[in-house]
């Protein structure tokens, strides 16, 4: 069965051949990136944030067959704002460990 998935859909194939497109015009106008940052979140293991453990609870609240794997929103959420209060606190802000950062791309 063929298929087609748009391009707006994350994690599509389509999504990820757009954004190589992207990345290689990046690197033709930029330059090859010197220092590349992945970031992961490990909510598996018993060192998983505080914020994971509170939203457990509280969707026990609701449904107790449900756990924090069945809020993939909230999961996405916390992790995008723990995302952006690191980007703010160590990469881009004037108490950067890093050193200057000329460009950053998200």
């Amino acid at each position: 069965m063929k298929f087609h998935l748009p391009s707006k859909l994350k994690g599509s194939p389509s999504w990820h051949k757009s954004h190589l497109q992207d990345l290689l015009t990046m690197v033709a106008t930029f330059g090859m990136p010197l220092f590349i940052l992945t970031f992961t979140s490990n909510q598996m293991s018993s060192l998983r944030w505080e914020k994971i453990d509170q939203l457990d609870k509280l969707i026990k609240k609701i449904d107790v067959n449900m756990t924090w794997k069945d809020c993939l929103i909230e999961c996405a959420t916390i992790f995008r704002s723990r995302f952006e209060q690191f980007m703010q606190k160590y990469i881009i802000s004037k108490n950067r460990v890093i050193g200057q950062v000329e460009k950053y791309v998200i």
